[in-house]
């Protein structure tokens, strides 16, 4: 599977969040009881170089720590990241100086990551978060929460009521600027969903259901998965969340119709499972740059009644990632039309790929007419052949980046000469996790280019021509080709092409 949330590796500060909501208290604790804690320090002479740090460069550490935090998470596709907790907290807990530079920098508690499998039911998190965000005054730009649940809610009626009216007392009536609602999670869907909670605070007035897109008109990124009986009501309004720019949408959406019902100012659309949406109902999306969909599926019977492509004239970014239908393909190739696009990608190993029909690529290249263009295969799992076959349908002159999985099935040593106006044009063609070997499908490609940059977040080995490549950085493979090794931070920095939309990271 494509998708993966991995456990955080967490220590003995990260067991529940009553110890967390005691950390948020720790300006009121004693020195004597912090040194409990953390230990005495090795000597004094280090504790005092640690607490000259000026003001500036201990909020630097504090920035770069929560940030590395984030994208070691990231790397492991943890899709909804924010701020820890437990993190923060631990970073606290230096000196008492440290503790007091982070409660006066409003900065650090603008983002909040609630993981409600951690917490105890019977305790209060809106009491912990509502404490978390005071501490963030009035900061621009907005708030940023992430909800998180695996499995189930309380089995007891009780307290899953109480979960559930937290949960919307802390998003719908604290008044506060919220940016970025991560609501991750069939289990929050149901929290958000029980119609006998939806009322304000100390009130038996029932509340609408699409208040709950009235009321953060700020709003920029929405990640939230979506049943059947709720997808109408989300967006129900005349013009809802206005100011919303990403949108993740996980689950099974009401039908054909739900889709008209999105803000029409997204930049970015994450479509993920079952969605069921008619692709003529895009061009009300003019902003759209980025579009992906995952693990999707789409009747075959859309085609029929087929009224001509619909062109997205800002998209840069299309994903496919692990289709679960052909017709989603080839519904997607037929009917879009991106002539502004840069990156094409497909990704999850996908049987449909294998048999998707050339008719339909042939005219999504000709048609969209992209002028700088990355075609990414990687993780696609087609052999050799079937890339060649890929490739041999795209118009001369499109391609400049070609991003390709491993392919180290022998292919012969016939010429690929069909290919060579392809090729001519390419500036790069990046392999992943990459073996060299004689009668490959890279081994063939490099005698068509000027260039070509061997990635590998492994070791890389080379067979044939080169011998000498483990001591050599660059090695002259045939007349004006050089191959490079790029190590994998290398290879993030100059050929990142990951999906953006919900996975805004910013602190």
């Amino acid at each position: 599977m494509y998708t993966r949330n991995l456990p955080s590796r967490g220590n003995s500060l990260t067991e529940d969040f009553a110890t967390a909501l005691a950390f948020l208290n720790l300006e009121t604790e004693s020195s004597a009881s912090r040194l409990a804690v953390i230990g005495e320090p090795t000597s004094k002479d280090e504790t005092l170089h640690i607490d000259s740090f000026p003001d500036e460069l201990i909020v630097q550490i504090f920035f770069s720590a929560l940030l590395a935090r984030k994208l070691d998470r990231y790397k492991q596709e943890d899709r909804f990241v924010d701020t820890d907790p437990f993190h923060l907290a631990s970073l606290r807990l230096v000196c008492q100086r440290w503790n007091q530079v982070a409660l006066h920098t409003p900065q650090l508690w603008r983002g909040l990551e609630l993981n409600l499998s951690k917490w105890n039911p019977t305790q209060s998190f809106l009491e912990f978060a509502n404490m978390w965000f005071n501490r963030a005054g009035h900061v621009t730009p907005s708030l940023r929460l992430t909800v998180k649940m695996d499995g189930s809610p309380a089995r007891e009626f009780s307290l899953r009521t109480s979960i559930s009216k937290q949960l919307l007392s802390l998003i719908l009536y604290s008044g506060r600027r919220w940016g970025e609602w991560q609501l991750s999670g069939i289990s929050v869907n149901l929290l958000l969903s029980y119609p006998n909670n939806w009322s304000a605070p100390g009130s038996r007035e029932s509340t609408p259901r699409h208040e709950l897109c009235k009321a953060p008109t700020v709003l920029r990124v929405l990640s939230i998965y979506v049943s059947t009986s709720f997808c109408f009501n989300l967006f129900a309004t005349p013009d809802p969340l206005p100011s919303l720019e990403s949108l993740y949408i996980t689950g099974v959406a009401a039908g054909p119709g739900s889709i008209s019902y999105y803000p029409q100012r997204l930049r970015f659309l994450h479509l993920y499972g079952g969605i069921y949406f008619s692709p003529h109902n895009f061009p009300k999306f003019s902003s759209l740059e980025e579009l992906t969909f995952e693990c999707g599926a789409l009747s075959s019977d859309l085609l029929e009644d087929f009224l001509g492509p619909t062109t997205l004239p800002h998209l840069q970014r299309l994903v496919i990632i692990e289709a679960n239908s052909l017709s989603l393909i080839e519904t997607i190739l037929t009917v879009f039309r991106a002539p502004a696009l840069q990156l094409l990608r497909f990704s999850g190993r996908s049987l449909w790929l294998q048999i998707i029909g050339g008719q339909c690529i042939e005219a999504f290249f000709e048609e969209s007419n992209p002028t700088d263009l990355t075609l990414s295969l990687e993780d696609s799992g087609l052999s050799s052949l079937k890339i060649l076959e890929f490739l041999s349908r795209i118009p001369p002159g499109t391609l400049q980046h070609l991003h390709l999985d491993n392919a180290t099935d022998l292919i012969g040593s016939s010429p690929i000469n069909h290919l060579q106006p392809l090729l001519n044009t390419l500036q790069t063609i990046v392999f992943w996790k990459f073996t060299f070997r004689r009668f490959t499908l890279a081994s063939l490609l490099v005698s068509g280019l000027p260039s070509i940059n061997l990635g590998a977040y492994s070791s890389l080995v080379v067979y044939g021509p080169v011998t000498d490549w483990e001591s050599a950085q660059e090695s002259e493979v045939g007349p004006g080709v050089i191959l490079r090794r790029l190590n994998s931070d290398q290879m993030a920095a100059r050929f990142s092409h990951g999906v953006k939309g919900h996975q805004l990271i910013d602190i």
